[in-house]
């Protein structure tokens, strides 16, 4: 089970009291993991919080849940640092939930 998470910029979401009738899938790359939404100088990996990012803030709007595939470097059509393998690749290999 899980029980805690600590990191800088954490923030609690509410627990579900009921699911929602919605479902949201996100598939992307380091914006919508939500790196660097916490940076205030110098990008970091340190400063990306999901729980910030918009995939989060679409789903909360939308009183969704909401499920999310993404990997900072790995992009759709093309990677930032090179590799062959893309996120479209990875989606492909996940299991449905």
């Amino acid at each position: 089970s899980f029980y805690e998470m600590v990191g800088i910029g954490m923030r609690l979401l509410p627990p579900l009291v009921r699911p929602q009738q919605h479902r949201i899938e996100f598939l992307g790359d380091s914006i919508t993991a939500g790196y660097c939404n916490l940076c205030e100088q110098e990008p970091s990996p340190a400063a990306e919080s999901y729980a910030s990012s918009w995939p989060t803030l679409v789903c909360e709007q939308l009183d969704a849940e909401c499920h999310t595939a993404a990997w900072s470097g790995y992009g759709m059509v093309k990677n930032c640092c090179g590799g062959e393998t893309l996120m479209s690749d990875v989606w492909l290999r996940t299991l449905a939930s």
